[in-house]
């Protein structure tokens, strides 16, 4: 058995660990993000150091919010530097100001602009299933951001 079973054992000479900054709340606007000044090679990324969209090439989920915020341990930022255990420290001295709303918990009262993702799911061939079918049932159906999810 290897000494390294994790891959948070391995370690390599100029590697940069991360942490990532989290939202702490369920709903709002992100106002600001105040880190004091940082130690030499010590960074704080958030969604305006990304170049391009801010968001995964195949998912419009943002990578790092940057205004609106839709729930409880969303990304805001990535510390990075080259101590783990220090980023830890630095974490704790960097202030999240926030707007807070009320969470969602129904699709009853959302606004269309917090949606993020629309899926259309067809199984089967659903005119033949219609055709044949006594009942017809049909709607509109959505769901908030689901936890398992991580981006």
């Amino acid at each position: 058995m290897s000494a390294l079973e994790f891959v948070g054992d391995i370690s390599v000479e100029g590697m940069l660990h991360a942490l990532t900054i989290r939202s702490p709340i369920a709903r709002g606007i992100l106002k600001e993000i105040i880190c004091s000044t940082l130690p030499d090679n010590y960074h704080l990324i958030t969604a305006e150091h990304i170049p391009g969209e801010n968001k995964l090439a195949d998912f419009p989920m943002p990578i790092l919010a940057d205004k609106n915020l839709s729930y409880i341990g969303q990304p805001v930022a990535i510390l990075v530097g080259p101590d783990a255990s220090k980023l830890e420290e630095l974490a704790d001295d960097i202030d999240i100001y926030t707007e807070e709303e009320d969470a969602l918990f129904t699709c009853h009262s959302y606004n269309p602009e917090d949606v993020i993702v629309h899926r259309n799911i067809i199984s089967g061939d659903p005119d033949k299933v219609l055709e044949e079918s006594g009942t017809v049932v049909s709607g509109t159906y959505s769901t908030g951001i689901q936890e398992h999810w991580y981006s």
